[in-house]
């Protein structure tokens, strides 16, 4: 016996299937049936199986006794066997690859499949499996829909016994080879067939005979228990023979049906079905209105029913019906006609009384709920139950918030703008609303998904709501299989630095390995020091010809372990490696106390990285079906151990299960390797297929539209439906489907099937209905809403457009109701009209917004503003810096000791300094990745090269020795040019040592270990008490004197000065000396000398100068280089910025005009050094007093 119940309520017919279940219950108990017997519900999806669970436990106190099962599972219960069974689709993504395969080596073929042959030899195998993938989505759509077409083109080649009858096959075919593509697709059909064993009756001829006996022999018997099929919204074709089995038997089977309209509005139902109203008059605005967007589900229904209960024998494969038989469909007499029942509630149907069952076990009945309040919302809703449009408004009603649309400037304004109503509402102390009974549904999840939680995760402490995303794939959420992926990526690539350090970033490796972003920072710094840059190893750089090369990271970890192990004072190098000791000024390890932790992690990683690398390189990357499970479990549990979430490596593990069985069972025992990629394509395939289940129990819901439809909810929030959004889209049709100009009446249409998905999600709203879209933030080219947001505006409006028209304002009528429930979102959430009540304009009532931001931080923050236009905002550095920040000798105010050195640090970068003082880095910096060859305008690469070269020269190397150890330094380079370029870059300090080495055997000099300690007065620093350094001088016995100099050779042009900066502050504090430059060459000798007689000569107390904008600086602590160090600058004004700039500037300017002052090449001019820094003092003090 087949009982359906139709209803336009989701509470009605799950509280209808909790009666029908509470008397199947009792008839157990009766009869003392088994505890484990168990009445089984069918569910379309995980979301309508959680909200019935829920329900029924509510209702039963418990669920003992009720199971519930999806369609596909029970299908595959009833048949035994299905297409879009996991285990059988991976068997056929398999063999249609090895059968494509075979075809890509064949030289001749037939000539009807030309198009396949030629479009196949452009693939890679990768590609191969995708066309595979894409033949597999189409032939399970054949064996859904086509049924018939299968079973004709496999007629052709095998027996079948007792094949179902397949109405007007011939007549199809004949239409069907027209068609380019059908030749090649029935002959591929076939191979598939064949290559899976035909003789054996194997897996897909296995699965053609086995539908058709038992849809043939499926005779429930009569002791059989009940069957609930929960299907509201649609049911697949292929399943009306196994529901129609159930007919003439004794065995229940409850069909429970979602239908908008309680009127007649079919195409072939019998009139005779229910008690229509009488003289009931079609509405063809509602009628339009319902023909557009619920034409899937109109056409659900007629084919439910005329499948099921016509009196003439209905064929198990379902075709089109002609006009004749619809009108003859819509005359026929019923044997058991139902009632229409219209309720107030759904608690009607809750009493299990005898007369109720009655009702609700009829062949067909219906009850539909119909709401006695007349807000926006529940008018439109029942102007579709009853199909009347002049239930709808006609005035506009500004308390009426029940259905309201929003226009947003972007996506996330969208998300943003409903969970401020939505903190509204939740306050509301006339409402009872809980985060539980919330749906916010988008287009499509996952992209929304990272707004979404972006916008969630920023919410403050006090406004959290409880909030959860369903529907995301596990290669969205799974990021064990994300970082595995990217493992198989990695091995396959060239191994180059950039793509290493991002996989070492992903969580999973950052959890099982140890490492913080920290040290992975640490470790860039590391290898990019050590030579890093492309290859795991000397065998694949040979693979890339880079034969002559030590980039890999086989050379950077030899370098980095000579490095930790090996004593500093060790020779150099090391059987021809150079040792690398990480970060060579802070230590090796600088981010644990446990010392070589990093390194040791390191290592271990990239040893297994070799080793896992090397076994894929030995079988080419490629491995028999019957090896890779084990091989992808291994590789996981070396990478991946069991640091990882639990719940992510058990999904993971399945799904490879899943992925190497269909392999398995493709290739059936023959060893026909499989590479590496193309498993890794069928990997990343099925984690996008495969959903992760996730209950709502609780929370607030966020989701796709298609997985929540029809499922009620007291408020519905629809986000993003605009015409960019591509919903409800266009239909989509392999472009090979045959199914696509060959239509049938039980075919599913994306477009339509969406329109019907947001009708029934606008119906499923119990209290408020929230619809949003974003029209960008261009006023002059708006972006216009969705399809289906159209739709309903013209039927919404289309009573207020009739009564309009009796006095010629229909337009005006209906435009004032629209823009009564249209609001427009303000741009950002800084906007005053998110706080503010503002008088309701008629004539932009798009700006009256009908809530108010929670957000009391953001309030603060703008009243502030607003109260004090004037108002400086709070400077970052705002106090001066702390006395425990500066190095020890600085802290006692009263015995204040400044070396030299720092002071020239200082003075070389403000900024820089003070940031690292207040250590104040960078979020944004990273470790500099290695150059092939050092640009030319790298001029710290080239002054660190030139330092070196000069070390290794004062430590007694000859030139030809330094040259070669430098040369194994990869910091410089790639080896092939890494010689020339030093070459190259040490030449000029070779020639300047040289000169200066020249000078020192030919003049008479004796060495001088000069000290100075100088006592500042205080008429030059109060802040500073005391100046102290040491350097090495000479007494330079001349004909006519001896001088007091100073021998600089130098690798920069900012070290020289840094250098004439130090000759400053020991003339200035009475320990004058000359100092000669042998890298400048004067017109007689092969130096040139910086006289401190000049500095003498010229006044101006630069070292006062020098310690008064260090005094500023320490009190203030604020950068003058805006554009290095914003962060510094914090709340100062742009215009005060630009001056800071400017002075500083200006300062730059006159400190390096007596830089060549005293190198002897400045143009005699007034130099006003003192005045620029006296300047740039004032300015500050006066910003920061």
């Amino acid at each position: 016996m087949i009982s359906t119940f139709y209803s336009n309520s989701f509470e009605v017919l799950r509280t209808v299937l909790a009666t029908k279940i509470g008397f199947n219950l009792e008839d157990l108990r009766n009869r003392n049936a088994s505890f484990f017997e168990q009445i089984e519900v069918i569910v379309p999806t995980t979301i309508v199986e959680d909200n019935l669970n829920r329900f029924l436990a509510d209702h039963f106190g418990a669920t003992p006794g009720i199971k519930f099962s999806n369609v596909a599972s029970w299908m595959f219960k009833v048949l035994g066997q299905s297409l879009s069974n996991t285990e059988t689709s991976q068997v056929m993504d398999w063999t249609f690859y090895e059968i494509l395969r075979q075809k890509q080596t064949e030289k001749t073929f037939p000539k009807e499949e030309k198009r396949l042959y030629e479009y196949i030899q452009t693939l890679d195998p990768v590609g191969v499996l995708e066309f595979a993938r894409h033949l597999n989505t189409v032939f399970i759509t054949y064996g859904s829909y086509r049924f018939d077409w299968l079973q004709q083109w496999a007629l052709e080649k095998f027996e079948l016994n007792n094949p179902l009858p397949a109405p007007n096959a011939k007549i199809e075919e004949a239409r069907l080879k027209e068609n380019s593509d059908f030749l090649w697709q029935k002959r591929l059909w076939q191979e598939l067939i064949e290559q899976t064993g035909a003789d054996n009756r194997g897996k897909i001829f296995g699965w053609l005979e086995n539908t058709i006996t038992r849809i043939r022999k499926n005779k429930p018997v009569e002791d059989s228990l009940p069957i609930h099929l929960f299907l509201p919204f649609s049911i697949p074709p292929n399943l009306l023979p196994l529901i129609r089995a159930y007919e003439d038997s004794p065995a229940e089977l409850n069909l429970y049906i979602l239908n908008p309209c309680a009127e007649y509005w079919f195409e072939s139902v019998p009139k005779a079905q229910f008690d229509w109203s009488e003289n009931f008059k079609v509405d063809n605005s509602c009628l339009n209105y319902l023909l557009t967007n619920a034409a899937s589900t109109r056409a659900a229904i007629d084919r439910l029913d005329s499948f099921l209960f016509s009196e003439e024998e209905a064929s198990a494969i379902e075709t089109d019906i002609s006009e004749e038989a619809k009108k003859k469909r819509q005359n026929a007499s019923v044997k058991q006609p139902g009632s229409r029942n219209f309720l107030s509630t759904e608690k009607t149907f809750e009493n299990p009384e005898e007369e109720l069952k009655t009702k609700v076990s009829a062949e067909s009945a219906s009850a539909y709920l119909e709401y006695p309040s007349k807000s926006f919302l529940h008018s439109f809703q029942n102007s579709i139950l009853r199909m009347d449009s002049t239930l709808l408004p006609t005035e506009p009603d500004e308390n009426d918030v029940s259905l309201r649309i929003l226009k947003a400037p972007s996506f996330v304004r969208e998300v943003e703008a409903t969970i401020d109503i939505l903190q509204n509402w939740f306050t509301d102390k006339k409402r009872v609303l809980k985060p539980s009974d919330v749906l916010v549904v988008v287009p499509d999840i996952e992209k929304a998904a990272p707004v979404i939680e972006g916008v969630m995760a920023s919410l403050p402490k006090d406004l959290f709501i409880p909030w959860k995303i369903i529907g995301l794939s596990e290669e969205k959420q799974n990021a064990l299989a994300d970082a595995f992926v990217g493992l198989g990526k990695l091995l396959m690539s060239d191994f180059s630095a950039r793509e290493f350090f991002a996989w070492l970033e992903k969580l999973p490796v950052q959890q099982q390995w140890g490492f913080s972003l920290d040290d992975i920072s640490v470790i860039q710094t590391w290898l990019y020091s050590a030579g890093y840059s492309v290859g795991i190893d000397h065998q694949q750089l040979a693979a890339l010809n880079f034969t002559d090369e030590d980039t890999s990271l086989q050379d950077a970890m030899e370098r980095l372990s000579l490095g930790f192990f090996l004593d500093e004072a060790s020779p150099l190098p090391f059987k021809k490696v150079l040792p690398i000791r990480g970060d060579e000024e802070a230590g090796f390890d600088t981010v644990s106390d446990d010392s070589g932790r990093l390194i040791q992690a390191l290592s271990q990683l990239y040893l297994n990285l070799a080793d896992q690398r090397r076994e894929l390189l030995a079988s080419d990357f490629a491995l028999p079906a019957e090896g890779w499970r084990e091989s992808l479990l291994d590789m996981k549990n070396r990478f991946f151990g069991s640091s990882c979430d639990p719940e992510e490596s058990y999904n993971f593990t399945e799904i490879i299960e899943t992925v190497c069985k269909g392999l398995t069972a493709a290739f059936d025992g023959t060893e026909k390797p499989v590479s590496f990629d193309v498993v890794l394509s069928e990997l990343r395939s099925e984690l996008s297929k495969t959903k992760r289940e996730v209950t709502s129990s609780g929370t607030m819901t966020f989701t796709s539209i298609s997985l929540a439809r029809g499922i009620p909810y007291k408020v519905i929030c629809c986000l993003g439906f605009d015409e960019k959004s591509g919903f409800p889209g266009t239909p989509k049709f392999e472009e090979f489907d045959l199914t696509k100009d060959h239509r049938r009446r039980g075919d599913r249409d994306a477009r339509k099937d969406n329109n019907a998905v947001f009708l029934d999600t606008l119906l499923s709203a119990r209290e408020n209905l929230l619809i949003s879209y974003t029209i960008g933030t261009k006023p002059q080219s708006e972006n216009n809403p969705s399809l289906v947001i159209d739709n309903f505006k013209n039927y919404f409006l289309s009573h207020a457009m009739s009564v309009g028209m009796e006095d010629g304002t229909a337009q005006e009528k209906a435009d004032e109701l629209w823009k009564s429930i249209v609001t427009k979102v303000p741009l950002n959430r800084f906007s005053m009209r998110n706080f503010l009540e503002e008088p309701k304009s008629l004539e932009k009532r798009e700006n009256n917004l009908f809530w108010k931001s929670p957000r009391k931080d953001v309030l603060e923050s703008i009243e502030h503003a607003y109260r004090n236009p004037d108002a400086k905002e709070s400077m970052f550095a705002n106090t001066g810096i702390p006395d425990e920040k500066l190095p020890k000798t600085m802290q006692n105010s009263k015995l204040r000791e400044l070396q030299v050195n720092f002071l020239i640090k200082f003075l070389t970068s403000y900024d820089e300094w003070t940031a690292n003082l207040l250590k104040l880095e960078s979020s944004d910096f990273e470790a500099d990745e290695r150059m092939i060859v050092p640009a030319k305008d790298d001029k710290l690469m080239h002054s660190t090269v030139s330092r070196k070269f000069l070390s290794l020269l004062e430590n007694n190397f000859s030139d030809k020795e330094a040259l070669d150890l430098l040369a194994l330094n990869p910091k410089y380079g790639i080896e092939s040019v890494r010689r020339a370029v030093l070459s190259f870059e040490a030449s000029e300090v070779t020639e300047a040592y040289a000169a200066r080495k020249q000078f020192m055997e030919t003049e008479t000099l004796t060495t001088v270990s000069a000290t100075l300690d100088y006592q500042v007065p205080p008429e030059i620093s109060t802040y500073v008490r005391r100046l102290t350094d040491k350097t090495d001088l000479f007494l330079w016995k001349t004909e006519g004197e001896t001088l007091r100099v100073k021998l600089g050779v130098f690798c920069s042009g900012s070290e020289q000065n840094r250098e004439l900066l130090r000759q400053i502050i020991w003339t200035e504090a009475g320990e004058p000396y000359d100092l000669l430059v042998f890298n400048d060459s004067s017109d007689t000798d092969h130096f040139s000398i910086s006289y401190s007689s000049i500095i003498q000569n010229h006044g101006g107390e630069p070292l006062k100068a020098f310690l008064k904008l260090f005094e500023c600086h320490c009190r203030h602590a604020l950068g003058m280089n805006a554009s290095d160090d914003a962060l510094l600058w914090q709340g100062v004004s742009e215009e005060n910025v630009r001056k800071a700039a400017d002075l500083s500037t200006a300062l730059k300017e006159e400190l390096s005009d007596y830089y060549k002052l005293l190198k002897g090449d400045g143009k005699k001019k007034d130099i006003y050094l003192s005045e620029a820094i006296k300047a740039l003092i004032d300015f500050v003090e006066k910003l920061k007093p």
